[in-house]
């Protein structure tokens, strides 16, 4: 299994290897005028529509005649750079005769392998705005331990893409549709007997954590290729507050959070990628490989997805953008989707029940060879969406995570406003 997550890892890296700089959020790169050319301007005033694209070799510059005799009068000119159907413009002015303006636009450079997104270009970022809300609890199963709770609120903003951490997460560069968010996550885990007053060391350690998550969705509709990546900052232990919550909520309050898995940081990044292979109006099927890794969780995830319903497209993530945006084709007003996710996933750490990664002095915990590497998850839902609103409810099972562990599940309800 050692090998199995290594290959995955090698997988993961490769598919970055042609990439120079995946990080760039919507930087167009102009090479300079020469020097003659920049002698025969005054100003140079670029003016980009938003979500503009810019790819091309050449660029056309158009004059009037009247501009052409009298070349000494102040009058703004165009510059067109065109690909496929897209038109972008730039506007200068000048002041005497404009002689041969060179590429303005960087040549975009040729991906070294040639089934892989052309990482080198510009990353678009998307203006829609979304408000996030998670809910899980294993109430809905009638059980309460193991993951017992979980909230999650969030945002997805263009403004994110300023942020320095959501700048060195990854695109997939040229071309590309860009989602940043924000969440603020908070998950609670007991035993089987939350009132025990006594450690159980056959079963799960009490733990709670709470993190941001600073996240971004990479598109490639026309390669149905979805690549995301997230940087999760928090603690784990009774700063986490989960405790206190899980009294809250309970008339008699759990006597066991005082052996609880002990005060830590939680640093820990993650990488998605996502490939379709069959996508028809009413099907879509791919694949996802995922690797998580530092404080809080290392593991390696592969998954198939499958999806049947009446919605758009599954690379347009939200079915909820507005009409004046770049996805605004992907907008029913009426759409909804049935899913399932079986996934196989081998666990290196797992902190929720090996403890903090820096403070090992947490009175109950596993050791890395006291739990089950190789889980089995499954996922399967319904989710509906109507013009601004979208709602998602979802039966997420696992298999037993340490020796003498249960078969687990928990639901959830996802709901996301396009503000």
């Amino acid at each position: 299994m050692v090998r199995l997550f290594g290959i995955g890892i090698l997988i993961v890296t490769m598919f970055f290897t042609s990439c120079k700089s995946c990080s760039n959020s919507r930087d167009v790169v102009f090479k300079k005028f020469d020097k003659e050319t920049i002698e025969h301007f005054d100003s140079i005033t670029p003016i980009f529509p938003e979500n503009s694209i810019f790819s091309d070799d050449t660029c056309k510059v158009d004059f009037k005649k009247n501009d052409l005799k009298n070349h000494k009068s102040k009058s703004q000119k165009t510059i067109n750079c065109k690909k496929k159907s897209l038109v972008s413009t730039m506007q200068y002015k000048k002041t005497d005769t404009v002689i041969n303006v060179l590429s303005i636009i960087e040549t975009p450079k040729k991906r070294i392998i040639p089934f892989l997104p052309d990482f080198y270009g510009e990353a678009l970022t998307s203006m829609n705005r979304y408000l996030l809300l998670r809910f899980d609890n294993d109430i809905f199963i009638e059980k309460d331990y193991y993951y017992t709770n979980g909230a999650m609120i969030g945002i997805i903003h263009p403004k994110l893409q300023h942020f320095f951490i959501h700048k060195t997460l990854l695109t997939l560069g040229n071309n590309s549709l860009n989602y940043n968010s924000l969440t603020i996550n908070h998950e609670m885990f007991t035993p089987v007997d939350p009132e025990q007053t006594t450690i159980d060391f056959d079963d799960r350690p009490f733990c709670g954590t709470l993190f941001l998550e600073f996240g971004k969705i990479s598109i490639l509709k026309e390669k149905q290729l979805m690549l995301q990546s997230s940087l999760k900052l928090g603690v784990i232990g009774e700063i986490s507050l989960a405790s206190f919550f899980q009294s809250g909520i309970h008339n008699k309050a759990p006597t066991g959070w005082e052996f609880q898995i002990r005060n830590d940081i939680i640093i820990n990044g993650l990488i998605s990628v996502q490939k379709g292979f069959l996508s028809r109006r009413n099907i879509d099927f791919s694949g996802m490989i995922e690797t998580s890794f530092g404080s809080y969780m290392t593991y390696l995830v592969a998954s198939p997805k499958l999806k049947i319903g009446s919605f758009a497209s599954s690379y347009d993530v939200f079915y909820t953008a507005k009409p004046n945006t770049i996805e605004k084709n992907s907008r029913k007003k009426i759409q909804y989707t049935f899913f399932i996710e079986p996934e196989i996933r081998y666990v290196i750490h797992n902190a929720t029940l090996n403890g903090g990664f820096f403070n090992r002095n947490s009175p109950h915990k596993f050791k890395i060879n006291e739990i089950k590497h190789l889980i089995f998850n499954g996922k399967i839902g319904i989710t509906f969406f109507f013009e601004q609103h979208g709602i998602s409810f979802c039966y997420t099972g696992t298999s037993p995570e340490f020796e003498t562990r249960k078969y687990h599940g928990w639901g959830s309800i996802n709901y996301i406003f396009n503000f």
